[in-house]
């Protein structure tokens, strides 16, 4: 699958990186949501796949939770340096795959598979979830944090835009696309910036 959608990554974190108190910010409070919604579940040690990874941060935080290894995949090369930034006693320790998601091979490798902020930028929202299952174990999960559809999101859309497409959609209708694909919905987190849907793979 290919997105038709151009959507420019660097153009994102070049905006980032110039807002680095925000970026901590945004992460002491993001990241709490992953610890809240992985309480639901019995993570040991985990094969952890972000795909859109950007800095790792929050596959990174996974793995101060659980332990395991961490493999992550994105292909823009300011959030590569902002990663080696941000975790420079890590860097030997991960597997930072620097290509498209898109084009990696796909094989159900992995105890959790997640991403965040990704699902918005494709229009074909069912196959990036599918990608996620894919990379999945069986018996495996997937963790997607997505924008949400509301004012609050609209208003970050007049920035979202200037990279390129975004189209949220609300956390019900994403519930709706994984009960499709014979994803069992184990929990939801949502606050005003995001929502999280965790899910096993059953099948």
């Amino acid at each position: 699958m290919k997105n038709a959608e151009y959507v420019d990554w660097n153009f994102f974190w070049k905006r980032v990186k110039k807002h680095p108190l925000f970026l901590k910010f945004l992460y002491f409070v993001h990241l709490k949501k992953y610890t809240k919604i992985l309480k639901k579940i019995h993570l040991i040690t985990p094969a952890v796949l972000e795909i859109g990874a950007g800095t790792g941060a929050a596959a990174l935080h996974v793995q101060d939770l659980y332990g395991g290894s961490v493999t992550l995949v994105d292909n823009s090369k300011i959030a590569y340096e902002m990663h080696k930034k941000l975790f420079p006693n890590r860097i030997s320790k991960i597997n930072y795959i620097r290509k498209n998601f898109l084009e990696i091979d796909r094989r159900p490798e992995f105890d959790l598979v997640m991403s965040d902020g990704l699902l918005e930028h494709f229009s074909e929202k069912e196959e990036i979830i599918e990608m996620h299952k894919t990379f999945a174990k069986k018996n495996g999960y997937i963790l997607i944090f997505a924008l949400n559809n509301n004012l609050f999101a609209r208003f970050l859309e007049l920035g979202e835009k200037k990279m390129g497409y975004s189209e949220p959609i609300s956390m019900n209708e994403c519930i709706q696309l994984c009960d499709q694909l014979e994803l069992k919905v184990v929990e939801t987190i949502k606050y005003f910036f995001e929502y999280g849907i965790l899910c096993k793979k059953v099948g």
